[in-house]
């Protein structure tokens, strides 16, 4: 977990339930590592979090990425989000398409669903209220970004 538990080695039951979800992630073949930034490596098959002080925004973040993992795994994500993969291989116009902007929100939204739906499948205990609080915060600043 690359020092993970040497960052928090107070909280034992924030560090369990980070544990499963590193667990689940090496599963599906994706290690962890703290970062500058919070995102899915498809590359490298990481997923990268910045080591919120807040251990349960720090929960919700891999969450959310978590979720991206499970919905890249889907086997309709090609298809579902075709746009979101053409935009990768062609130049920036079409970053700026409604259609990406869509898709990308849909994206978003979904990886916060999904992370839900995983903390539920492996007992992780969350806030509903608290997570979809968190989610829409975050999820609200690529709805300015889109806008």
């Amino acid at each position: 977990m690359l020092g993970y538990n040497n960052k928090y080695p107070k909280d034992h039951a924030m560090n369990k339930r980070i544990k499963k979800l590193v667990d689940w992630l090496s599963d599906q073949g994706y290690s962890f590592r703290f970062s500058i930034d919070d995102r899915v490596d498809r590359e490298t098959s990481t997923v990268k979090v910045y080591p919120n002080p807040n251990q349960q925004h720090l929960l919700y973040t891999l969450l959310h990425e978590c979720g991206h993992v499970a919905i890249l795994s889907n086997s309709t994500y090609k298809k579902e989000f075709k746009s979101l993969s053409v935009a990768e291989m062609k130049d920036n116009r079409h970053f700026r398409s409604n259609i990406y902007k869509y898709k990308l929100l849909k994206e978003e939204m979904d990886a916060w669903e999904e992370g839900k739906k995983l903390a539920k499948k492996l007992n992780i205990r969350v806030n509903k209220e608290k997570y979809d609080a968190y989610a829409s915060k975050w999820f609200m600043t690529y709805v300015k970004w889109a806008a």
